[in-house]
């Protein structure tokens, strides 16, 4: 584990009316670093989540990311920073094979989209849908149905 930040918020705050979700949230989180937030319904876990993706903007305090202040950034400004977050409902496309699925999602970063061009043409997605599936160990799987693998697999 090193001492470099990779995200860190400082007094961040939100507030629906006179209902306050996040409460002037400190928190530093380190390269390496593993946290949880835990809590009860209602305590304000989504909320946070949602304020540092860019879904939700803050009413007061700042976000950073790697010393960048993002605070205010929409969603996909952010996204493309490399914050992603994984929802409890698995979304993907059954009738499209594993890689066609990382593919897809590989695509999504890129700054420019070749309209006229087979998806299965384009270099830079299809290394990297690749290299997604080597690493989370299923580029053995890639051929696949996406409807056949574990929920696990699938997140």
């Amino acid at each position: 584990m090193t001492d470099r930040i990779l995200l860190r918020t400082e007094q961040l705050s939100r507030s629906f009316g006179s209902l306050l979700a996040v409460d002037r949230v400190d928190v530093a989180v380190r390269e390496g670093e593993l946290r949880s937030i835990i809590g009860p319904n209602g305590a304000g876990k989504s909320s946070f989540f949602r304020l540092i993706s860019g879904e939700m903007a803050p009413t007061a305090g700042r976000i950073w990311l790697r010393g960048r202040d993002v605070t205010g950034l929409p969603q996909h400004a952010i996204s493309r920073l490399g914050v992603a977050k994984s929802y409890q409902i698995t979304n993907i496309f059954p009738h499209l094979t594993v890689f066609e699925n990382v593919r897809v999602a590989a695509q999504g970063p890129a700054r420019a989209f070749d309209f006229w061009s087979r998806a299965a043409a384009l270099p830079g997605p299809r290394e990297r849908a690749e290299e997604l599936l080597a690493t989370m160990g299923l580029a053995a799987k890639a051929g696949l149905l996406a409807a056949h693998l574990t929920h696990g697999e699938k997140r």
